[in-house]
């Protein structure tokens, strides 16, 4: 629809579409359907002018995907109980990576960067947590913050790609005592 509610079109019309993403040239959209329980969700991408949806990834795919420019995709694939990373080429549907993915912190998202050379996920060193940079090509990974005990949920690039945010979440435990005015009961 347009920016003041009109001109609403309807561009799928099966499953659950889910968590839809315009493409970086604004031409169509990238969106997720689940399958049945969740199992099997995959990407698909249908024109904004209308048109015929297709599938971008495979079925084995989680309803997990991340889109690098509107070039690359990649998605969380479950191989024998463990995770991997598969990046593909959007054009070409050609698998780019495959990448085992760093299973020790799984509370934040996987993202692509935005120079599409990499994976990028919150993981465990050392007690802590820090934002793991993993190379497409397979060459070694490094960690782009310092570790922080808080947990991350989430982070993200400045549209230029030079500023990186990161939502991290604090807890806290305290402890209170509840004592009886009147003296009678227990503290």
């Amino acid at each position: 629809m347009d920016a003041d509610g009109g001109d609403i079109v309807q561009l799928t019309t099966s499953g659950i579409a889910r968590w839809p993403q315009c493409s970086a040239d604004s031409k169509q959209v990238y969106y997720s359907v689940a399958g049945s329980g969740f199992v099997g969700a995959t990407l698909w991408a249908v024109p904004l002018a209308g048109g015929t949806p297709r599938q971008m990834l495979p079925p084995e795919a989680s309803n997990t995907y991340e889109i690098s420019s509107g070039r690359l995709a990649g998605c969380n694939v479950a191989v024998e109980m463990k995770n991997r990373w598969k990046v593909l080429d959007l054009a070409s549907g050609r698998v780019v990576s495959d990448l085992a993915l760093d299973e020790s912190d799984n509370t934040g998202t996987t993202r692509l960067s935005p120079d599409s050379r990499a994976v990028v996920k919150p993981v465990l060193r050392g007690g802590s947590r820090t934002l793991l940079y993993q190379p497409l090509d397979g060459s070694a990974p490094h960690t782009l913050i310092d570790p922080v005990q808080e947990t991350i949920r989430d982070f993200g690039w400045s549209p230029s790609g030079k500023q990186l945010a990161v939502l991290k979440l604090k807890s806290s435990s305290d402890v209170v005592l509840i004592k009886d005015e009147q003296g009678k009961g227990k503290d």
